[in-house]
């Protein structure tokens, strides 16, 4: 089976400069869990998620600390903390920011031509839900697990 053949065609993008909050409003909007990330000239230029949004959060809440030894000074070490925010309040301070800063760069994408095998071998490899399907850096339609389960599942009531 092709992946032209059970991608979606309609594919919700997002510019590279919108916000965080942007994002958020359009994955919530769209009950998508990512969303390619496109130029001014509609190319390619990362993908965003859940999960990248997630880690910027996670980051936010942590702080490095210098810890000192009880013996004589022989070596300090540093230990990671959490920081006394709440999640909303740090996501309140992180709306503003870029999605080209958090987003993934190196995004795995396939062909419309490509097999669908193809592409399950690419998401389990590079662990992705999603895999934008591109030609000459134009998005023509994006593929997730679920579309490919729900292709296999009609295949199989077709037999």
């Amino acid at each position: 089976m092709k992946v032209s053949e059970c991608m979606r065609k309609k594919v919700i993008t997002l510019p590279a400069n919108a916000t965080i909050k942007d994002a958020v409003d359009t994955l919530a909007s769209h009950n998508i869990s990512g969303a390619p990330v496109v130029d001014a000239d509609g190319n390619l230029v990362g993908i965003i998620s859940e999960t990248d949004i997630f880690e910027k959060l996670r980051t936010e809440f942590r702080e490095l600390r210098l810890v000192f030894p009880n013996l004589p000074l022989i070596s300090v070490s540093f230990v990671e903390v959490p920081k006394e925010k709440k999640a909303r309040e740090i996501y309140e301070e992180l709306v503003n920011t870029k999605v080209s800063e958090i987003m993934t760069r190196d995004v795995i994408t396939a062909s419309p031509d490509d097999d669908v095998g193809h592409v399950i071998q690419l998401m389990v490899k590079h662990k992705v839900n999603r895999v934008p399907i591109v030609s000459d850096h134009k998005i023509k339609g994006i593929i997730t697990r679920g579309d490919i389960l729900k292709a296999l599942s009609k295949g199989n009531d077709e037999s």
